[in-house]
């Protein structure tokens, strides 16, 4: 199990669609593989200059993330998908275990190991 400190040191907790199942041979390298979409048009350059309006402050969707470090309730928890503050399913591709292989292929080519 780890703790909300652990989990903080590993590294930053994953606000994007980290996949629930890793390729064979995959390694989450020791580390929790929880991840949060924190907002719905959080107000970010990103929304701004797509021309939409943010609907939730960034202060708000900090919450969701800093809940995932600091929630003694989520010790140990690793490998699920939160939608803000709801244990959620990912989109259906996260599960599939081809399209993941090719996502981290194509993230690899792009940025490396």
């Amino acid at each position: 199990m780890s703790s909300p400190a652990q989990r903080a040191a590993g590294g930053p907790v994953g606000a994007s669609p980290d996949p629930p199942v890793l390729p064979k041979g995959e390694s989450a390298g020791g580390r929790d593989r929880t991840a949060v979409h924190p907002a719905h048009l959080m107000d970010t350059p990103m929304v701004r200059h797509s021309g939409l309006t943010p609907a939730v402050s960034v202060d708000q969707g900090a919450l969701p993330t800093l809940r995932l470090v600091v929630d003694s309730a989520l010790d140990g928890v690793t490998g699920r998908y939160f939608d803000r503050f709801d244990d959620a399913r990912a989109h259906e591709q996260a599960y599939d275990a081809e399209a993941v292989t090719r996502l981290m292929a194509a993230t690899r080519a792009l940025v490396g190991d």
